[in-house]
């Protein structure tokens, strides 16, 4: 399935009581509710007649995402992504720290063309799941040459050239969160303010990461734990204020659909 093809039932879909939206599927949402974070983000695809796909993308031109109203972050991509895995089973922080492209990165693959979709949760906790609703759908275009093709791309240069500095200047020093908030580095402290984009830990936590390996460095870039096992991976993620505020302001033409909760 294309993005043109899903972009008609999303946009349907905004307005819509997850209770209405989603009744077909109201058993097994009640089953994944207790399990799955992903839910929300499962059961559009469903809905939209999506099949279910271990590929790079959702579509097979770009990404569906969803995300909670104020929700802070949205996952992009894991750096240990398959782009980065070496044929002995170990991954490599290297296509990030040598000469790093944005244009043949998993991240600009990833973000090329988004369907973003925000939905609102009542935060009475008396609620349920089925009086949430998907109240803005976004059709993000980050191809070449666009506007948020080139925030990402200088947003990754930063990053990447950050990156390498820190991981060079110190045998010692381990892959962090860039750009950090609390950096010492000036300019890493001030760019973070604008950034839409961030490197940060997840992974499957309890032991289940594995350590990454530079061959340009000779040694692994993440650390351990107390007991040996792997500390969590590292992910990219967008900034959501900073999206939303370049979005607004540079991309208003790329919002589809909005209503809002006013009175939900």
């Amino acid at each position: 399935m294309r993005l043109k093809e899903a972009l008609p039932g999303c946009k349907e879909a905004i307005g819509s009581n997850f209770g209405t939206l989603f009744k077909e599927q109201r058993a097994e949402i009640e089953e994944m509710v207790k399990r799955d974070k992903g839910w929300v983000g499962k059961s559009l695809e469903n809905y939209l007649g999506l099949p279910p796909s271990s590929k790079l993308l959702d579509f097979e031109d770009g990404e569906l995402k969803t995300t909670k109203y104020k929700e802070p972050s949205i996952a992009i991509t894991k750096i240990n992504s398959t782009e980065t895995r070496r044929d002995d089973g170990t991954w490599t922080i290297d296509p990030y720290i040598s000469n790093a492209s944005f244009v043949d990165s998993p991240v600009h693959r990833k973000t090329e063309r988004i369907i973003l979709m925000k939905y609102y949760c009542e935060p009475d906790k008396e609620r349920t799941w089925e009086k949430w609703r998907f109240e803005e759908l976004w059709n993000l275009d980050a191809s070449c040459g666009a506007k948020l093709f080139k925030k990402l791309e200088a947003d990754y240069q930063f990053i990447t050239k950050v990156m390498t500095r820190w991981l060079e200047s110190s045998d010692d020093n381990m892959l962090r969160t860039i750009p950090n908030s609390r950096s010492s580095d000036y300019e890493e402290k001030e760019y973070g303010k604008h950034s839409i984009i961030q490197i940060r830990t997840k992974g499957k936590g309890k032991g289940q990461d594995t350590r990454m390996w530079s061959e340009r460095l000779d040694r692994y870039v993440t650390g351990e734990r107390e007991d040996g096992t792997p500390k969590a991976g590292y992910t990219f993620y967008f900034k959501s204020a900073n999206l939303y505020r370049f979005l607004d302001e540079k991309c208003p033409e790329l919002l589809i659909r909005s209503v809002n909760h006013e009175g939900y």
